[in-house]
Parts: structure tokens; C-alpha cells; sequence
């Protein structure tokens, strides 16, 4: 609980143009808790899947969201071509997700992403300035939400939402979409989540 502060502190630090010295965290991730876990009530989680194909640049993003029952809200899935990283596909998973979230206008939602990639980008985002317009444009979407936060958690906690964008490079589902509810295919994990609390 501890690092995962520490770390939506600097997230928080970054967005809104604090000048202070970042606080120290720990090389790695905070410990993995391995199953997805329900939102507070009156909070939404959103949680957000990536998969890049290096051969072709083609990377796919899914995200699901759902309340603090665990009921399937809305989800989606997009194509990107011209990927050239692991890093840029998580980074536009992330700013798809957030873009979706603003258009949606939903508030009070807790973003999950496992992307190490990820993590680092946005808590050392001078080490990647190919990506910094990227990562401005996405910090300056999270902005226009009222209440958030961004998490790192364990794959395990991101089934449903990495298969999704899987789908797009493993079986180039290209058409991209966003819809109300979960998707079908997947409707036992997302059943079998919310009832595990």
C-alpha cells in the first residue's frame, strides 16, 4: 500500500507541475495481489490491456469497465498501427483509456495497468523523449477527470482486458469500438471475478 502511494504521489506530482523532488520509491512494483479486486462503491475501475506484435507494429488495446459489484460497465477494444515499442503500445493503451474515460465523462475511476513499461514511462518520463508527446498528451488528459488514480498491478489482475487487446494481434481483430457492457466471449472470467469477493 505503501509504494502504491508513493507512486500515485509522483503520477500526481507530474501532473500538476510540482517542482518538488520526486519522492523515493523502490526499484520494483509493490508485491502482487493475484486476482482482480472490486472498486469502492460509488468508484469505477478501469482496467486496461496491451499487446504489441514487433514483426508488424500492430498493437491492441483493451480496457473494461466495472462498478463496485463487479457488473461490466462498458469496454473496448483498438487497433494501432506503427507501434515501434512495447513501451509506445502500453502508452497508448493508457491514453486511450483515459481519452475514453474523459468522453465518457465518468468520474471517480481507478485506472489498473500491469505494463512495467508503463510504470516507468510515467515515473521516468526524461528517459524516453521520443515519447514525450505522448506522455504530455496523456498526463494533460487525466486533467479533465475529477477524481483518479493509476495503479501497477500483476497481470493476473488484468485477465480480461489484456485478452481483449490480445485479440487484435493474435487474431487481428482490427475494428475498433467501444461498447456498453463486457464483451460476450469473455462474460465467465468477468462473472467469475466479481464473484470471487
Amino acid at each position: 500500500m505503501c509504494a502504491k502511494s508513493v507512486e500515485e504521489a509522483n503520477i500526481w506530482f507530474q501532473v500538476n507541475g510540482d517542482s518538488g523532488d520526486p519522492v523515493q520509491i523502490p526499484a520494483q512494483p509493490p508485491p502482487a495481489r493475484h486476482h482482480w479486486e472490486r472498486p469502492p462503491q460509488d468508484f469505477l475501475k478501469c482496467n486496461i490491456g496491451s499487446a504489441w506484435d514487433h514483426m508488424s507494429g500492430l498493437s491492441g488495446v483493451g480496457w473494461l469497465v466495472r462498478d463496485h459489484q463487479g457488473i461490466a460497465r462498458n469496454h473496448s477494444r483498438r487497433a494501432f498501427v506503427g507501434s515501434t515499442s512495447r513501451r509506445e503500445a502500453d502508452l497508448r493503451s493508457l491514453h486511450w483509456a483515459v481519452e475514453s474515460m474523459v468522453n465518457m465523462r465518468l468520474n471517480n475511476v481507478i485506472l489498473e495497468a500491469s505494463s512495467i513499461e508503463l510504470r516507468e514511462s510515467l515515473l521516468e518520463p526524461h528517459r524516453f523523449p521520443e515519447l514525450q508527446p505522448l506522455l504530455e498528451n496523456t498526463l494533460l488528459l487525466f486533467s479533465r477527470l475529477d477524481s483518479w488514480s493509476l495503479m501497477h498491478v500483476h497481470e493476473s489482475r488484468n485477465i480480461v482486458s489484456t485478452a481483449i487487446a490480445v485479440s487484435v494481434t493474435a487474431d487481428l481483430r482490427t475494428q475498433s469500438y467501444v461498447a456498453t457492457g463486457g464483451p460476450s466471449w469473455l462474460s465467465h472470467t468477468i462473472l467469475s471475478e466479481a464473484q470471487a469477493m
